[in-house]
Parts: structure tokens; sequence; C-alpha cells
């Protein structure tokens, strides 16, 4: 019986899951799968003052995953 860590499934944890899908991301930013570990980053369009309305907090990330704060508009969720 295996444990997987956040984004593997399977009988040995051999599987990699998009952790991108569906987008965990809050207001629709830009969600990249870092195969185990996933960032969220503010798309281009979204104005200086909406980048700061969201921090990291509990349920930035899926179930499993802790937040990181990486600076204004941008965080990554880490196993």
């Amino acid at each position: 019986m295996c444990t997987c860590l956040p984004g593997f499934t399977g009988s040995r944890c051999e599987t990699h899951s998009d952790l991108c899908n569906p987008n965990p991301c809050p207001f629709n930013w830009n969600c990249i799968d870092n195969g185990g570990s996933l960032t969220c980053a503010v798309k281009a369009h979204v104005r200086q003052t909406d980048q700061s309305v969201h921090h990291c907090s509990v349920s930035s990330c899926p179930v499993g995953m802790a937040c990181v704060d990486d600076g204004p508009g941008l965080y990554s969720c880490v196993p």
C-alpha cells in the first residue's frame, strides 16, 4: 500500500495527475504544474490592485499541499 504525494496516483504512485485540472487558482490565474507541486501566477490582464487581493490561505491549494507566498500575485503549492 502506497501513500502517494499530491499529483501522483496508482498502485506504486507511478501516474502523474494534472494538478491544474481543474484550475485551483483564484481569479482564474495561470496554473503551472511543476510535477508534484503547482504555481499560481497572475495573468497579464489582471490589474495591480487585484494582485494584492489574494494571499496564501488554507484554501489556496489542493488538499495535502501547503501554500508558499512567492511575492505579489504569485504563490506555489508544495507537498
